[in-house]
């Protein structure tokens, strides 16, 4: 039975998975410096095997890094459309759980969650995402401080 405080965690849920923008800018940014980067290494063939290796991993982390902002903004318009409605139903979960499972998007046993299960899995993508674009940040911050730091010993 769903509880009259649901559509308000729903919204609080949704308010705070919009922000998921902020990294996948964020995301995109470092993944346009880093091929940028690995383009520039081609060309100039001037560093190592390693750092291309980094760049490349770097790319590949901003790959997931939009497969999961395209997940967290689909279930942020799901969870809104949800909350819109004013109390959530056991009757429209099982509808939802339908139309996903029609669609392939979400595997049969995972249908039939509470709503409080969903919220958290929806959370638990935007926290990945958040993990991921530290890790691609990682390596770009690391290369900048060596390479400071070989210019002012040249």
């Amino acid at each position: 039975m769903q509880s009259d405080s649901d559509p308000v965690r729903i919204q609080t849920c949704v308010s705070l998975l919009e922000q998921h923008r902020h990294l996948h800018l964020l995301s995109c940014g470092t993944s346009v410096a880093s091929m940028l980067a690995l383009l520039m290494m081609l060309i100039t063939s001037t560093d190592t095997l390693v750092w291309l290796m980094v760049l490349a991993v770097v790319i590949l982390l901003g790959v997931y890094e939009t497969f999961l902002a395209v997940r967290i903004g689909f279930d942020t318009d799901l969870l809104h459309r949800l909350a819109s409605h004013g109390s959530v139903t056991d009757k429209e979960l099982r509808a939802l759980d339908e139309a996903l499972s029609y669609f392939k998007l979400r595997p049969e046993s995972k249908a039939g969650r509470p709503l409080e299960k969903r919220l958290a899995g929806s959370l638990a993508l935007f926290k990945q995402q958040a993990w991921v674009c530290g890790f691609q940040l990682i390596p770009l911050l690391c290369a900048a401080g060596i390479h400071a730091v070989k210019a002012s010993l040249a």
